[in-house]
């Protein structure tokens, strides 16, 4: 067993509670000899939200708009549609984008791949941020954004190098020099020649030597951690495979997943046939918060708590968020937003009864609650709505018992007349199509009054 400090384990182990499994002696050997490297799949820019509100698409998904759009330009029949659809349903991905890439063209699908990864209007993650500063040897990921790259300049102010695969020689220069980067597996998004997306590419990958060469030896020297990432890349499996059938001693490699995704046939198989360790989490909502939690147990057993004051704060605070009606799908973009960025969320269980709902919240005095979020506009700020009278008297309640309430204006053109009557609570405006990029202000005031200690008695 590796040695780390008590302290520092038990402090980690505090965090981690029963979120996450134990971190394994394996991983933490890893990261103290340096040899510990991070493999992030598509799972983890779906975290972040595009202009459309929307998580980034998958793989799955890419493939619909790429359909979608061979469609719109008439190059493709219904009959071919519902094929490729079928073939989607069977997983089979790279025949499916072999066949796009030849009806659309490659400027085409870079377009549309280009406008789906909006490279310039999507924020990194708190997970992109936790990547950054999580001291792996070096990072790879077969996404194509830009997001952890971007996540490292927030965090530690400066570039990091990154390499495509068609930089083999310069890969194998920053390996020898111990740099840090990031190796972009399957291409860049900012150079699209070295996207890989089709069958045939794939097969050119694989028949490549020294690509094959470059995969055997980070598998083979490295404790690889995976997440967001379910196994399912050719490339990877048969490097995976190769390795299984040496009788080199080999560094264990891990993947997070989420709880009660993976059979314990599966686990064991993973394991004996293939040297991955499945580490598991409790996921909720779908939106796999816990990746984190076992992130900042990881640095906190390392004794790099000081990384994780290098990222964005998050919003840990128990927020109830309201809104009328016609605001729904508003409210719950919001609701989402700040649960993906750590708030308690008060109101989850009734989203669909707003008012009577407020109405048990002044009824409770807000026991529970240290912010009231009001996303609201005009109509519902006008004083023949009947949403103005219950959210005065929430307000009012609010404010004797000491939670802060905060308003969202959706779509005013002026400050409404509501606001007029000496009510003193931060506010903030936004366009009818908000996007996450809009809500940055609101989130880091949220954050900064929390770090400031504001919390209800």
């Amino acid at each position: 067993m590796y040695v780390v400090s008590t302290r520092n384990y038990d402090e980690a182990a505090k965090i981690l509670g029963t979120y996450t499994d134990p971190i394994p002696d394996g991983l933490i050997k890893a990261f103290k000899d340096g040899k510990c490297v991070l493999f992030a799949g598509s799972g983890v820019s779906q975290r972040c939200l595009a202009r459309n509100r929307r998580p980034l698409p998958t793989w799955q998904e890419l493939m619909y708009l790429l359909t979608s759009e061979a469609d719109k330009k008439g190059l493709i029949s219904s009959k071919a549609i519902q094929e490729l659809n079928n073939l989607l349903a069977k997983n089979e991905y790279l025949m499916v984008a072999q066949e796009l890439l030849e009806t659309l063209g490659e400027k085409n699908v870079q377009s549309v791949i280009n406008e789906a990864l909006d490279p310039d209007g999507i924020i990194p993650s708190r997970l992109h941020e936790l990547l950054a500063i999580t001291p792996f040897r070096f990072r790879i990921t077969t996404n194509y954004d830009n997001l952890l790259e971007r996540a490292f300049i927030t965090t530690w102010h400066r570039h990091i190098e990154r390499v495509c695969i068609d930089e083999l020689q310069r890969l194998r220069s920053l390996l020898n020099l111990q740099s840090e980067f990031v190796l972009k597996l399957h291409g860049d998004l900012d150079r699209p020649e070295t996207i890989i997306l089709g069958q045939k590419q794939y097969q050119y990958l694989l028949q490549s030597t020294e690509y094959t060469e470059v995969l055997d030896d980070i598998f083979k020297n490295n404790s690889v951690l995976m997440l967001g990432y379910g196994l399912g890349d050719i490339d990877i499996q048969l490097a995976l495979d190769r390795l299984a059938k040496s009788d080199i001693s080999q560094q264990p490699h891990f993947l997070l997943c989420a709880r009660d995704t993976k059979t314990h046939t599966e686990k064991k198989r993973l394991a004996a046939d293939r040297n991955v360790h499945t580490i598991e989490y409790v996921d909720y909502f779908g939106f796999h918060n816990h990746i984190d939690t076992f992130l900042i147990g990881v640095n906190v057993a390392l004794g790099k708590l000081k990384y994780l004051e290098r990222m964005r704060l998050p919003v840990n605070a128990r927020i109830a968020i309201h809104y009328p009606t016609n605001l729904t799908e508003d409210g719950l973009f919001v609701w989402n937003l700040l649960f993906r960025e750590g708030a308690i969320i008060c109101s989850y269980e009734q989203q669909r009864n707003q008012l009577q709902y407020l109405e048990k919240r002044i009824a409770d005095d807000f026991q529970a609650v240290d912010y009231l979020l009001f996303v609201v506009d005009d109509k519902a700020l006008n004083e023949t709505s009947d949403f103005l009278p219950i959210l005065e008297r929430a307000f009012n309640s609010a404010c004797s018992r000491g939670a802060q309430t905060i308003f969202l204006i959706v779509g005013a053109k002026s400050r409404p007349a509501f606001l007029e009557k000496n009510i003193n609570a931060p506010t903030f405006y936004v366009n009818d199509d908000f996007s996450e990029m809009d809500l940055t202000l609101l989130r880091s005031y949220i954050a900064q009054d929390i770090r400031m200690g504001y919390r209800q008695e």
